[in-house]
């Protein structure tokens, strides 16, 4: 059996991530000062926006190209296994039931104790990864 990654040492690649954006507006209640007085009493801290005169909102989950990196790492694990007892590494060998992952890790955020991402994650261009964002997003979960 031959095993052959998708990307190879040092290649550019761009990640995806689901993503969420802070969206901060003037807080209603206090109309933005941080302080509400009700009748003619000493202002006092607004109740909802805690003094600071905006609310945050986060907007949903969305898929974005998040790091443009360089392959530092490749894992590649294949297995071909018929479990016959209660724990994962008891089998038989099952050639018609070959799983393979590939992993890969990223000079820009750590080899070896850095971050591992999957290979349905990364893409060779830039234009690539914001189409697969671009079809995930309009798949609402």
């Amino acid at each position: 059996m031959d095993l052959k990654s998708k990307y190879n040492l040092n290649d550019e690649v761009f990640s995806i991530s689901q993503q969420h954006h802070q969206i901060e507006y003037e807080c209603k209640t206090c109309a933005g000062t941080g302080e509400v007085a009700i009748n003619n009493t000493p202002p006092r801290e607004c109740p909802d926006c805690h003094g600071c005169g905006y609310r945050t909102q986060w907007d949903p989950l969305e898929w974005a190209v998040s790091l443009s990196l360089h392959i530092g790492r490749i894992e590649c694990q294949a297995e071909s296994l018929i479990k016959t007892g209660d724990f994962d590494n008891f089998g038989v060998y099952d050639p018609d039931n070959i799983t393979f992952q590939e992993e890969y890790m990223c000079y820009e955020t750590g080899i070896g104790s850095g971050n591992t991402y999957l290979v349905d994650r990364l893409f060779p261009s830039k234009e690539a990864a914001q189409a697969e964002c671009d079809a995930r997003n309009l798949v609402k979960t």
